[in-house]
């Protein structure tokens, strides 16, 4: 959670740091940067928000990284009004970036879960309110690192790529 905002805090800052992250990753690779914000806001939204703790927490985390093809499917899509690539590579793009997006959010599912979901006693359970919060802060953090590893900034690679 983000501050006292709850859902809604979480799914905006999802939302506004996936379409950054997304309009430069496709800039960089020759499309578009309001195309990519677009595909980039919508895959962090969902991600954010099948994340919350309320709602699916680190299982959601980890499979809201899928979001990430959504993303990219979407960014293609616009970036092809002026075609560059065949429906076929658009597929296969999202695809991978779907299955990167979940192998990369595992991690950030984990912390998530060792910070708030995990059977502790009860002593372990206090001290797990005070980091709760940083908890999440570490997944907002992780999430943007494996947003950065799906994209490609570095104009024509992903990180991992190399």
């Amino acid at each position: 959670m983000l501050g006292t905002g709850g859902l809604g805090a979480t799914v905006i800052a999802g939302v506004a740091v996936g379409g950054v992250i997304g309009g430069f990753a496709n800039e960089s690779d020759g499309g578009s940067y309001i195309n990519g914000y677009v595909g980039g806001a919508i895959a962090g939204g969902i991600q954010a928000g099948l994340g919350y703790e309320k709602c699916f927490g680190p299982l959601g985390t980890i499979v809201g990284g899928a979001a990430n093809g959504v993303g990219a499917c979407i960014t293609d899509q616009l970036d092809n009004l002026d075609p560059y690539k065949t429906q076929e590579q658009i597929k296969q793009d999202a695809l991978q970036k779907a299955g990167k997006g979940i192998i990369y959010s595992m991690p950030g599912g984990l912390m998530q879960w060792m910070t708030g979901y995990a059977n502790h006693d009860t002593v372990a359970k206090e001290l797990m309110e005070y980091t709760k919060g940083m908890g999440e802060g570490l997944n907002q953090i992780y999430s943007i690192i494996d947003n950065l590893l799906i994209s490609k900034p570095t104009g024509g690679e992903s990180l991992c790529d190399k």
